[in-house]
């Protein structure tokens, strides 16, 4: 996924962009690949971790989509970009929130999670980031539960950055990498959707618009609240 100068420039300078997540259309709304990173640092933090920990679990994850989005042709289609896995078991993940409180994917046990990895300078994450408020609205938090997981990133940085688009979600922080790393996405954005269980059943590449209905109703449908 590309990113121009422009971005990087404003990403850099704290510039407030506007974002319209409902514009139909939207270039980084239509994309299915996930962004890269553009900073130096950040690119060789990320890429050394993700080459130090690709593994035979990575290779077999994407087998196992591949293998399933050929099982599953013919049945009911999904959302663009949201892909169906073999049932896996859901990596650790533990973390810090902004207020330096510690949160636990086990904390959402009995509850379906959706489990996001963005940056701020990720131009899909930017344009994703507001919709995701506003599926959270939609659905409300005893329907789904939502970890956001930001990647080395320091918190004023994401703090500049929620404030000005999401105001009211909330994000772990994950400075070091590392449990992006174990995660292992195939880039930013990516969104895993964990069963009651632990267990991962979804993967979604790239920003997807989430508050409009097809994906509402896939959700809804996923948690077994069908209005």
């Amino acid at each position: 996924m590309e990113t121009t100068a422009n971005q990087r420039e404003g990403s850099s300078t704290g510039r407030k962009e506007h974002i319209d997540p409902d514009r139909p259309g939207s270039p980084a709304m239509e994309r299915t690949s996930p962004c890269i990173p553009v900073r130096p640092r950040n690119r060789l933090l990320l890429v050394s971790r993700f080459t130090r920990h690709v593994s035979f679990r990575s290779v077999a994850l994407a087998c196992m989509m591949l293998v399933s989005t050929w099982a599953t042709a013919g049945t009911d289609p999904l959302p663009k970009g949201i892909l169906r896995v073999d049932t896996l078991t859901a990596p650790p993940l533990e973390l810090q929130d902004m207020d330096g409180e510690i949160r636990s994917l086990r904390d959402s046990a009995g509850r379906w999670t959706f489990v996001h990895f963005w940056a701020s300078w990720c131009g899909p994450c930017r344009e994703e980031m507001p919709t995701i408020q506003r599926m959270s609205e939609a659905l409300g938090p005893e329907l789904l539960d939502i970890l956001m997981v930001n990647t080395a990133e320091t918190e004023d940085q994401v703090f500049m950055f929620l404030s000005a688009v999401a105001p009211d979600l909330e994000t772990l922080m994950d400075p070091d990498g590392k449990v992006t790393g174990v995660w292992q996405p195939r880039g930013l954005p990516s969104t895993f959707l964990v069963d009651p269980e632990g267990r991962i059943h979804y993967q979604a590449l790239g920003g997807r618009p989430w508050n409009t209905p097809p994906y509402i109703d896939f959700l809804r449908q996923l948690t077994g609240k069908v209005n």
